[in-house]
């Protein structure tokens, strides 16, 4: 707040000092048209006392002359005399009055005629510049009255404007001292708070530390307790695709409840299935798609494990080659095939002419991993763990793809 108060009181005395300044460059200019009248007037007076010494001449000359025609108590007039005093008022006439040449003979009434009206000449004209040397003195005067007043108004406004620097100077020494105060106070405050944020930074760093292993041993053994814990995602955990509904054993047939709504196409082959206590599967043998309606199949039954306990109504079917949803994608993992039927190329030819398809590495849509020879130590083993993604051994592929 003091430094919005200094920087307003700041610009107060810039405005106040431009009005001096402008205050002091308009008394100079009136100076200077006073000086101009006071050179005018003198030039006035300088002619005035001219034409003043110029009218005594003349009139001294006009007192002779009317001595002269007068007549006096003195002898009669000297006519050389009067006639060079006439010649001599001639020539000045013709300087007064500006003419080329004074006419003659030049008679005494035509000289003092002429020379009368000079002296009206004169006097009107003295007049003139009298008055107008008494206006310009009149109007310096006036100038110097105003120049006078305004220097007035200039002194007792800088004296003002002194009075208040004087006043800020103080408050800003004040503030000054206030503020290096306030700035001392802020700076051991400071110096105290980084102190004991050292202080706390330090314990906070060392809990940290301690925290941080104590939370890496616990993630490890996340780790190891997940890892632990998740199974191998098998081809015996696989959801079921359907169900029998109907089994015509002597005719070797067999009718499942998924047909063409459902995407299912000839040629596939189905494991049956039968879930007994526990949630364990007993496999009871493979059916083949022989014909495809709107809502059911005709499958072949292709094998049956166990005569004693044949294919019923109720159980289920399953293939790694079916899904309502989308095509199913295989993987494989390890260095070759164990079969000495056929070759991972063969393998993968079988799948792809049997719907699926077969890609390079694992990811979230991947259906099945073939586990091959040395499967375990591949990282699509891994990633297939990972993921949850189910393992298909090598023979379980076989059977569907070689019924």
């Amino acid at each position: 707040m003091a430094r919005g108060q200094g920087g307003i009181h700041f610009s107060y005395l810039i405005v106040v000092v431009v009005i001096c300044i402008m205050t002091i460059l308009f008394a100079f200019s009136q100076n200077s048209t006073i000086a101009d009248l006071e050179a005018s007037a003198v030039k006035l007076r300088e002619e005035r006392d001219a034409k003043e010494n110029q009218v005594r001449d003349l009139s001294t000359r006009y007192d002779d002359l009317s001595e002269v025609v007068t007549g006096s108590a003195a002898e009669s007039p000297d006519v050389d005399l009067l006639k060079g005093k006439l010649d001599q008022c001639g020539n000045d006439l013709k300087d007064v009055l500006g003419m080329s040449a004074v006419p003659t003979p030049l008679g005494m009434d035509d000289a003092l005629g002429e020379m009368t009206k000079a002296l009206t000449s004169l006097k009107s004209s003295l007049e003139q510049q009298t008055a107008t040397a008494v206006s310009a003195t009149d109007r310096s005067l006036q100038h110097q009255q105003e120049v006078q007043e305004v220097r007035n108004e200039f002194q007792a406004r800088v004296d003002e404007l002194r009075n208040e620097n004087n006043d800020l100077q103080t408050q800003l020494e004040r503030t000054r001292a206030d503020s290096r105060e306030e700035v001392s106070r802020l700076q051991n405050e400071i110096q105290e708070l980084e102190e004991d944020s050292s202080s706390r930074l330090y314990a906070v760093n060392r809990d940290l530390q301690i925290t941080q292993g104590l939370l890496d041993k616990a993630h490890q053994r996340i780790k190891q307790l997940e890892y632990e814990l998740k199974q191998e995602q098998d081809w015996g955990m696989v959801d079921p695709d359907g169900e029998v509904l109907r089994v015509e054993e002597e005719l070797g047939f067999a009718w499942i409840n998924i047909g063409r709504q459902d995407r299912l196409r000839r040629g596939l082959v189905f494991q049956v299935f039968q879930t007994v206590g526990g949630g364990k599967r007993v496999t009871k043998g493979r059916v083949e798609v022989a014909r495809v309606e709107e809502d059911f199949a005709e499958v072949r039954i292709l094998e049956t494990i166990d005569p004693y306990n044949p294919i019923a109504i109720g159980d289920q079917v399953t293939s790694p080659f079916y899904n309502k949803e989308t095509t199913p994608i295989f993987v494989f993992a390890g260095d070759r095939p164990v079969n000495n039927r056929l070759s991972r190329e063969e393998m993968v030819q079988k799948i792809e002419a049997f719907g699926g398809t077969v890609e390079d590495d694992v990811r979230l849509e991947t259906a099945f991993v073939v586990a091959l020879a040395g499967y375990a130590e591949t990282d699509e083993y891994d990633e297939a763990r990972s993921l949850g993604v189910t393992i298909l051994r090598e023979q379980e592929l076989l059977e569907f793809i070689q019924p």
